[in-house]
């Protein structure tokens, strides 16, 4: 028993008194309107699914032969079919002998393409951000 008003224990942080604190803040549903609905638990595999129409990160790696000026292009499928054709932004484009030239995509699979530079063995990186968003 302490004869005074006590909010934590002694010797507690304040979170909003402890400057760059990180709060979390989890099983929250936010709802419209006045009533509450039942607590919806989703399954993580398909909330990132439905996370993955909208915006995902990848790479594509290749290797081949390629003579001077030949055009040729890999093909690969999107982890999750995106909401619409994505807009692709390249953040890594590595190679030797060649480099890709264009991406092409579809709402399911994107490419890319490279003309070779030189009539040569090749090997080729690509990293990209594909963002579908509304």
């Amino acid at each position: 028993w302490a004869g005074a008003t006590y909010y934590s224990a002694t010797g507690a942080v304040s979170i909003v008194g402890t400057n760059g604190a990180t709060f979390y803040v989890t099983g929250v549903q936010l709802e419209v309107g006045t009533k509450a609905t039942p607590y919806e638990m989703q399954i993580y595999s398909d909330q990132l699914a439905q996370c993955q129409r909208y915006y995902q990160a990848s790479s594509y790696s290749q290797n081949g032969y390629s003579a001077g000026g030949l055009t040729i292009g890999g093909l690969a499928y999107f982890n999750a079919s995106m909401r619409s054709a994505p807009t692709i932004v390249v953040t890594s484009n590595t190679g030797l002998g060649g480099y890709p030239t264009s991406v092409i995509t579809s709402s399911y699979t994107w490419g890319v393409k490279v003309t070779g530079t030189s009539s040569s063995s090749f090997i080729w990186d690509v990293s990209f951000n594909a963002s579908a968003e509304l």
